[in-house]
């Protein structure tokens, strides 16, 4: 059996980068636990979006593992080194060529990772006590969870900001 709370962590893990996708409107084609500790969360967004919003997205989603688990588990736990590599090259995609705009898009990220997840966390742990029971989640059981409602709220939400201000603009 799984450690408990390597398995909790993990599922709160990866359940915040599904909550985070599915507000940005990602795409999310299962989540898994993998022991020791790990797990997978396979997203994947329109090709038709812009390459600096998708950059963004991107950034956003590979905070969410993190952050989900300082909100959730009340620990500051260090952001995982594979997440925090897919964050510093997205950014550098963001703003290539500009470090001081690539640091600029990464807090901002982090800034909105965490507006987005705030509402979400009823959901996130939901979906993660699922992970944990089944050790997988596809796509139709993720479905019929309370996220994606919850996440087309959030959605909105963003839409809303995008419009009175550059919201994926550091």
């Amino acid at each position: 059996m799984l450690d408990e709370p390597l398995n909790w962590a993990a599922a709160i893990h990866e359940s915040a980068h599904a909550a985070a996708a599915m507000a940005l409107g990602g795409t999310v084609y299962g989540l898994r636990l993998r022991p020791p500790g790990g797990g997978s969360c396979r997203i994947k967004f329109s090709p038709a979006t812009e390459p600096k919003t998708l950059a963004f997205y991107q950034m956003i989603t590979a905070y969410a593992g993190g952050v989900g688990e300082r909100l959730l588990l009340d620990k500051d736990t260090a952001d995982d080194c594979d997440d925090l590599i897919a964050a510093i090259s997205r950014s550098k995609q963001y703003a290539p060529g500009d470090p001081k705009a690539q640091r600029a898009a990464r807090r901002l990220a982090r800034q909105r990772t965490e507006e987005i997840l705030k509402p979400l966390a009823p959901q996130i742990a939901a979906v993660a006590t699922m992970l944990v029971r089944a050790s997988q989640i596809d796509p139709q059981r993720l479905l019929e969870s309370s996220l994606p409602a919850a996440a087309l709220a959030v959605r909105a939400k963003i839409a809303a900001a995008a419009q009175r201000r550059s919201w994926a603009d550091a």
